[in-house]
């Protein structure tokens, strides 16, 4: 085998290193970058949970909290429009649990608690590191840019923990508007993620009284434009094999999509020990099945953003009573729409 480097501090890197280890990779080294974002947080779905069990030390159960329901809710009044079923039905379906954590709480499972000393990398500093390895792999899209846009882009959203109050057993969709808050509770924390126009704050008094807590904690933005490309062209380039957010954005509509990564980094230890005779083939056929996914999920998302900006009160009135009748009357059709991403299973897919 030969020696490889991964560069990235977030939850892929940590999979990537232990795929590469059980796949039969001795000589690995990590560089964790300091000129990246901090990896927001989200429901860990069961094509990523699967994954960790197959490599972590921790049983996936005692990892975080398992949701016994997902909620929608509308913003200002808590008013329940839509419930499905999650916890034991959830595992029966996809074989596999959603599972809400802290960053601490997966790190420890993905035995990452002392992670590399963190360094800002520039592109020398890549090609250094590119040059004494055979294989770089790049986890997070890091930050060079030294000024700052010309025009802020139109979205942006911010991630907040607060310390748990009291135990949510829902994971909880909040709409107002066009702005989103998306609300989970692991085993020590409540946890948020909260999307808007980058030209319209949170109102506290236009939200229920429980979301005030983390909107006064909307401090570091991220912005956001549905307009860009959000896949790369190309995941590898010379030695260098790109993976997670290095390679795709995130859509902050489906804050699920950033365990797409732990799959990256699954395939791409399948495909390096099965080529291991060929590199390139190997890299090749990583970006032929992971680009595919990746496409798929950000056209999803892209249709589900397209139910967000402003529209009249009657419009909003009519998609949430649709919102409301599908989950109660036609729960399995809900369901089915998302069983192409949460069934996904890379164990048996690439062994």
């Amino acid at each position: 085998m030969y020696p490889i480097a991964i560069v990235g501090s977030n939850s892929a890197a940590d999979l990537t290193a232990l795929a590469c280890t059980a796949a039969g990779f001795s000589e690995i080294k990590r560089f964790s970058p300091s000129n990246t974002y901090e990896q927001y947080l989200a429901p860990i779905p069961a094509n990523a949970t699967r994954l960790i069990s197959a490599l972590a030390s921790v049983p996936i159960d005692e990892l975080g909290r398992v949701p016994q329901r997902a909620q929608i809710r509308l913003g200002q009044s808590g008013y329940l429009l839509s419930e499905l079923p999650l916890g034991e039905f959830y595992r029966q379906r996809y074989g596999a649990p959603i599972v809400n954590c802290s960053a601490e709480e997966l790190r420890r499972a993905l035995g990452s608690e002392s992670p590399p000393t963190p360094e800002s990398l520039d592109a020398e500093a890549l090609n250094r590191i590119e040059d004494a390895h055979s294989l770089t792999l790049v986890t997070e899209r890091l930050q060079h840019r030294l000024t700052e846009p010309k025009a802020t882009p139109p979205w942006c959203w911010f991630s907040v923990s607060t310390d748990l109050a009291e135990p949510v057993g829902a994971n909880i969709t909040w709409l107002r508007g066009n702005q989103r808050i998306w609300q989970w509770s692991s085993q020590q924390q409540t946890h948020f993620l909260l999307m808007t126009p980058s030209n319209q704050g949170f109102d506290p008094k236009q939200w229920y009284p429980s979301l005030h807590p983390a909107i006064a904690q909307c401090a570091e933005a991220r912005y956001f434009d549905p307009q860009l490309p959000r896949i790369r062209e190309h995941y590898y380039d010379g030695t260098r094999v790109f993976l997670s957010s290095a390679c795709y954005q995130p859509h902050p509509i489906a804050p699920e999509s950033i365990w797409l990564g732990l799959e990256d980094a699954w395939v791409l230890a399948r495909m390096l020990e099965n080529y291991e005779e060929d590199i390139l083939d190997g890299v090749r056929e990583y970006q032929r099945y992971r680009q595919a996914r990746a496409r798929r999920a950000d056209q999803a998302s892209a249709r589900a953003f397209a139910q967000v900006p402003d529209r009249t009160l009657p419009q909003r009135l009519l998609h949430n009573i649709g919102v409301a009748l599908g989950s109660r009357f036609l729960p399995e059709i809900v369901m089915h729409k998302q069983d192409w991403f949460h069934q996904h299973d890379c164990i048996r897919g690439f062994r």
